[in-house]
This record gives C-alpha cells, sequence and structure tokens, in this order.
C-alpha cells in the first residue's frame, strides 16, 4: 500500500529528525517544507563541516522527487543522490564553523551562487563549482572578504 503525504507529513513531525540507514538526516521545516541533509566532510581540527542541504516545498513534492511509495524507501535515499541533485541545481551545499558561521553554495544553469544566509555576503561566480575542493579554493581566494563580512 502506498505511503500518503499526510502519514509521511505525520511521520516527520512524530521522529524529526529522523537518520536513515545512509546517515542522512530528514526533519520538517516552517509550514510543510522537508529537509534531507548529509554529511559530506569535517575538518575536526579547524571545526569546519560540509553538508549537503535538499529543502523541498511539500511532502507530496517529497515523495514525487524521491519516488517513496513506503517508509522504509527512505532508506534508499543517499549522498550519491543528494550530490545529482546538487549538480542539477536543486541542492545547497553548506560550510559552517564551530562558531555558527555559515557560508552557502547554490549551482545554478552555468554559474555559482555563494551567499551567507544573513545575505551579508553574496557573489555570482561565472566559474562552477562542481565540488568541495573547488569551493574550499574560492574559499581561502576570498578568505579576507569573507571575514570582512563576518561569514568566516
Amino acid at each position: 500500500m502506498k505511503i500518503d503525504s499526510k502519514e509521511l507529513q505525520a511521520f516527520f513531525l512524530n521522529n524529526s529528525p529522523f537518520y536513515n540507514k545512509q546517515d542522512l538526516e530528514f526533519g520538517v521545516l516552517a509550514g510543510d517544507w522537508i529537509y534531507v541533509k548529509g554529511l559530506l566532510e569535517e575538518d575536526k581540527t579547524d571545526g569546519v563541516v560540509c553538508d549537503i542541504l535538499d529543502e523541498l516545498p511539500g511532502v507530496e513534492n517529497f515523495i514525487e522527487i524521491f519516488h517513496i511509495n513506503k517508509l522504509s524507501d527512505l532508506d534508499k535515499i543517499s549522498i550519491s543522490l543528494l550530490w545529482a541533485r546538487y549538480l542539477a541545481g536543486k541542492t545547497q551545499l553548506v560550510f559552517s564553523n564551530d562558531r555558527d558561521k555559515q557560508l552557502c553554495l547554490h549551482r545554478f544553469n552555468n554559474y555559482s551562487i555563494i551567499y551567507s544566509p544573513n545575505f551579508k555576503y553574496f557573489r555570482k561566480e561565472e566559474n562552477v563549482i562542481c565540488n568541495i575542493r573547488q569551493f574550499k579554493e574560492y574559499v581561502q581566494l576570498h578568505l579576507v572578504e569573507l571575514r570582512k563580512h563576518n561569514v568566516m
């Protein structure tokens, strides 16, 4: 029997955050938005963490995009699937440090948008950033400016 959106919404509300067998975190945001977050990299020496984050408006949308027919289908969602969605411009990378500062990266068409959640920092880069290494290089290259905006 196929799961309906109300049943899945109730599951997320009662089990948020929920972790699947792939160690991805699922939860509910304001309204009926569903998020999926996975750890890509963690540097314990400087406290920098890189997550991939997918935020979807509505449980119906979540069900359709991830082909959820039953609760066990949540275990099929993987980092690889989120990464494919990032490369298609559907998710974002979020770099944060132990001081609660964040820098986000979103791919859009043929460029990258790099911003802080409070929008003190916002840049559009013509070069598409496709992996964590490239994003780290961007941060190192722009570190003075990022610190000036109190982002990193």
